[in-house]
Protein backbone atom coordinates (compact mmCIF):
# COMPACT_ATOMS: atom_id res chain seq x y z
CA UNK A 1 0.00 0.00 0.00
CA UNK A 2 2.93 2.50 0.13
CA UNK A 3 2.77 3.52 -3.55
CA UNK A 4 -0.72 4.38 -2.77
CA UNK A 5 -1.49 5.82 0.37
CA UNK A 6 2.36 5.75 2.03
CA UNK A 7 1.09 3.57 4.78
CA UNK A 8 3.79 0.80 5.77
CA UNK A 9 2.56 -0.29 8.97
CA UNK A 10 1.86 -4.48 8.28
CA UNK A 11 4.32 -7.57 7.07
CA UNK A 12 3.32 -9.10 4.11
CA UNK A 13 1.77 -12.22 6.21
CA UNK A 14 -0.25 -10.45 8.35
CA UNK A 15 -1.54 -8.12 4.97
CA UNK A 16 -3.10 -11.19 3.90
CA UNK A 17 -4.03 -12.38 7.21
CA UNK A 18 -6.19 -9.01 7.54
CA UNK A 19 -7.39 -9.68 3.93
CA UNK A 20 -9.00 -13.31 4.56
CA UNK A 21 -10.35 -12.21 7.72
CA UNK A 22 -12.25 -9.30 5.59
CA UNK A 23 -13.60 -11.69 3.17
CA UNK A 24 -14.14 -14.59 5.79
CA UNK A 25 -16.36 -11.92 7.56
CA UNK A 26 -18.03 -10.52 4.11
CA UNK A 27 -17.07 -7.13 5.52
CA UNK A 28 -16.06 -6.52 1.65
CA UNK A 29 -17.85 -2.83 1.29
CA UNK A 30 -17.74 -0.36 -0.32
CA UNK A 31 -14.41 -1.95 -1.09
CA UNK A 32 -11.57 -3.61 0.76
CA UNK A 33 -9.43 -0.38 2.26
CA UNK A 34 -5.76 -0.15 3.45
CA UNK A 35 -5.76 -1.42 6.98
CA UNK A 36 -4.71 1.74 8.29
CA UNK A 37 -7.07 3.21 10.81
CA UNK A 38 -9.24 5.45 8.98
CA UNK A 39 -7.12 5.51 5.66
CA UNK A 40 -10.14 4.78 3.29
CA UNK A 41 -7.66 4.14 0.39
CA UNK A 42 -8.88 1.01 -1.64
CA UNK A 43 -6.77 -1.60 -2.07
CA UNK A 44 -5.62 -2.30 -5.53
CA UNK A 45 -6.81 -5.33 -7.71
CA UNK A 46 -3.22 -6.43 -8.63
CA UNK A 47 -2.51 -6.49 -4.64
CA UNK A 48 -6.02 -8.74 -3.95
CA UNK A 49 -4.48 -10.92 -7.02
CA UNK A 50 -1.39 -11.36 -5.62
CA UNK A 51 -2.45 -12.21 -1.92
CA UNK A 52 -5.50 -14.11 -2.20
CA UNK A 53 -5.67 -17.74 -3.54
CA UNK A 54 -8.72 -18.28 -6.14
CA UNK A 55 -11.02 -19.50 -3.69
CA UNK A 56 -10.82 -16.27 -1.38
CA UNK A 57 -10.86 -14.50 -4.45
CA UNK A 58 -14.21 -15.93 -5.61
CA UNK A 59 -15.61 -15.67 -2.55
CA UNK A 60 -14.98 -11.76 -2.20
CA UNK A 61 -16.75 -11.24 -5.71
CA UNK A 62 -19.52 -13.01 -5.09
CA UNK A 63 -19.97 -11.45 -1.15
CA UNK A 64 -19.59 -8.18 -3.16
CA UNK A 65 -21.73 -8.94 -6.19
CA UNK A 66 -24.37 -10.24 -3.23
CA UNK A 67 -24.38 -7.29 -1.40
CA UNK A 68 -24.36 -4.70 -4.28
CA UNK A 69 -27.74 -6.38 -5.25
CA UNK A 70 -29.32 -6.46 -2.47
CA UNK A 71 -29.00 -3.07 -2.63
CA UNK A 72 -30.19 -2.50 -6.16
CA UNK A 73 -34.29 -2.18 -6.48
CA UNK A 74 -34.37 -4.35 -9.57
CA UNK A 75 -33.04 -7.38 -7.63
CA UNK A 76 -35.64 -9.83 -5.96
CA UNK A 77 -34.34 -12.56 -4.33
CA UNK A 78 -35.04 -16.25 -4.19
CA UNK A 79 -37.34 -17.37 -1.78
CA UNK A 80 -35.79 -20.35 -1.20
CA UNK A 81 -33.60 -18.57 1.55
CA UNK A 82 -32.43 -21.19 3.00
CA UNK A 83 -30.55 -23.15 0.36
CA UNK A 84 -30.26 -20.23 -2.51
CA UNK A 85 -28.58 -17.05 -1.88
CA UNK A 86 -29.95 -16.13 -5.30
CA UNK A 87 -32.22 -14.29 -7.52
CA UNK A 88 -33.88 -12.33 -10.03
CA UNK A 89 -33.34 -8.87 -11.98
CA UNK A 90 -36.86 -7.37 -12.57
CA UNK A 91 -36.76 -3.99 -14.48
CA UNK A 92 -39.95 -1.49 -13.69
CA UNK A 93 -40.73 -1.43 -17.23
CA UNK A 94 -41.56 -5.49 -17.44
CA UNK A 95 -43.95 -7.49 -16.45
CA UNK A 96 -44.72 -7.27 -12.83
CA UNK A 97 -45.39 -10.63 -11.49
CA UNK A 98 -44.56 -13.95 -12.94
CA UNK A 99 -44.03 -17.72 -12.43
CA UNK A 100 -40.52 -18.24 -12.24
CA UNK A 101 -37.75 -20.72 -11.74
CA UNK A 102 -34.53 -19.80 -10.08
CA UNK A 103 -31.95 -20.62 -12.35
CA UNK A 104 -29.23 -21.81 -8.99
CA UNK A 105 -31.44 -23.63 -7.28
CA UNK A 106 -34.73 -24.48 -9.49
CA UNK A 107 -37.35 -23.44 -6.71
CA UNK A 108 -40.59 -22.68 -8.73
CA UNK A 109 -42.07 -19.02 -6.70
CA UNK A 110 -43.95 -16.07 -8.00
CA UNK A 111 -41.37 -13.48 -8.42
CA UNK A 112 -42.93 -9.32 -8.14
CA UNK A 113 -41.35 -6.10 -7.19
CA UNK A 114 -43.76 -6.01 -4.46
CA UNK A 115 -42.66 -7.96 -1.71
CA UNK A 116 -45.96 -8.98 -0.50
CA UNK A 117 -45.97 -11.04 -3.29
CA UNK A 118 -42.97 -11.98 -3.73
CA UNK A 119 -41.05 -12.31 0.16
CA UNK A 120 -42.03 -15.93 1.71
CA UNK A 121 -42.49 -14.17 5.08
CA UNK A 122 -45.25 -11.83 4.24
CA UNK A 123 -46.82 -14.82 2.40
CA UNK A 124 -47.09 -16.54 5.99
CA UNK A 125 -47.90 -13.74 8.30
CA UNK A 126 -50.65 -13.51 5.74
CA UNK A 127 -51.63 -16.68 6.37
CA UNK A 128 -51.31 -16.94 10.14
CA UNK A 129 -53.89 -13.52 10.00
CA UNK A 130 -50.91 -11.99 11.97
CA UNK A 131 -50.50 -9.44 9.08
CA UNK A 132 -53.69 -8.65 7.02
CA UNK A 133 -54.31 -6.21 3.71
CA UNK A 134 -56.14 -3.35 3.66
CA UNK A 135 -59.48 -3.87 1.67
CA UNK A 136 -58.88 -0.66 -0.13
CA UNK A 137 -55.24 0.07 -1.15
CA UNK A 138 -53.63 -3.77 0.00
CA UNK A 139 -51.27 -1.71 2.59
CA UNK A 140 -49.75 -4.56 5.20
CA UNK A 141 -50.99 -3.53 8.60
CA UNK A 142 -50.65 -5.66 12.07
CA UNK A 143 -52.83 -4.73 15.08
CA UNK A 144 -52.23 -5.16 18.67
CA UNK A 145 -53.52 -7.46 21.33
CA UNK A 146 -56.01 -5.98 23.19
CA UNK A 147 -57.32 -2.80 20.76
CA UNK A 148 -60.80 -3.34 18.86
CA UNK A 149 -61.35 -4.67 15.50
CA UNK A 150 -61.75 -0.72 13.71
CA UNK A 151 -58.10 0.67 12.62
CA UNK A 152 -56.77 3.16 10.21
CA UNK A 153 -54.62 2.37 7.02
CA UNK A 154 -51.91 3.87 7.50
CA UNK A 155 -51.43 4.55 3.81
CA UNK A 156 -54.92 5.48 2.56
CA UNK A 157 -56.20 7.22 5.57
CA UNK A 158 -59.46 4.73 5.68
CA UNK A 159 -61.20 3.07 8.90
CA UNK A 160 -61.51 -0.44 8.33
CA UNK A 161 -63.02 -3.81 10.48
CA UNK A 162 -59.66 -6.32 11.14
CA UNK A 163 -63.13 -9.16 11.60
CA UNK A 164 -65.05 -8.40 8.22
CA UNK A 165 -62.82 -6.37 5.90
CA UNK A 166 -65.61 -3.76 5.66
CA UNK A 167 -64.40 -0.03 5.45
CA UNK A 168 -65.57 3.31 5.78
CA UNK A 169 -64.65 6.80 6.52
CA UNK A 170 -65.83 7.52 9.96
CA UNK A 171 -64.40 5.64 12.62
CA UNK A 172 -68.13 6.30 14.68
CA UNK A 173 -69.73 4.95 12.09
CA UNK A 174 -67.90 1.69 11.59
CA UNK A 175 -67.58 0.86 15.13
CA UNK A 176 -71.40 1.45 15.62
CA UNK A 177 -72.17 -1.33 12.76
CA UNK A 178 -69.37 -3.66 14.18
CA UNK A 179 -70.95 -3.48 17.36
CA UNK A 180 -74.25 -4.06 16.07
CA UNK A 181 -72.50 -7.15 14.45
CA UNK A 182 -70.81 -8.31 17.31
CA UNK A 183 -67.48 -7.56 15.35
CA UNK A 184 -66.08 -5.12 17.61
CA UNK A 185 -63.57 -7.48 19.46
CA UNK A 186 -62.88 -11.31 19.01
CA UNK A 187 -64.98 -13.42 21.19
CA UNK A 188 -62.10 -14.48 23.56
CA UNK A 189 -61.54 -10.90 24.23
CA UNK A 190 -65.59 -10.28 25.36
CA UNK A 191 -65.47 -13.45 26.96
CA UNK A 192 -62.51 -11.91 28.98
CA UNK A 193 -64.68 -8.62 29.61
CA UNK A 194 -67.86 -11.24 31.20
CA UNK A 195 -64.96 -13.30 33.31
CA UNK A 196 -63.71 -9.79 34.97
CA UNK A 197 -66.86 -8.65 35.26
CA UNK A 198 -68.51 -11.71 37.02
CA UNK A 199 -65.96 -12.72 39.30
CA UNK A 200 -63.91 -9.53 39.78
CA UNK A 201 -67.02 -6.69 40.06
CA UNK A 202 -64.63 -4.27 41.65
CA UNK A 203 -61.37 -4.68 39.79
CA UNK A 204 -63.78 -4.69 36.85
CA UNK A 205 -65.24 -1.20 37.51
CA UNK A 206 -61.84 -0.01 38.34
CA UNK A 207 -60.80 -0.64 34.45
CA UNK A 208 -64.05 1.12 33.17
Amino acid sequence: MQKHCNHAMICEDCFKHYLKSKVKDEDVLPWLCCPFPNCFQPIFSHLLFETLDREELCKFAKSFLLKHLARNPNWIKCQNTKECRYGFVVLQSKEDEKKRHCACCGFAQTVSRNPIKSDQGFQELLKSGVLRLCPKCQFPTMKDKGLCNILQCGQCGIWWNWNNYEFGTSMRDLKNKARAQGTLWFSTIVLFFFSNALNCPPNFLKSR
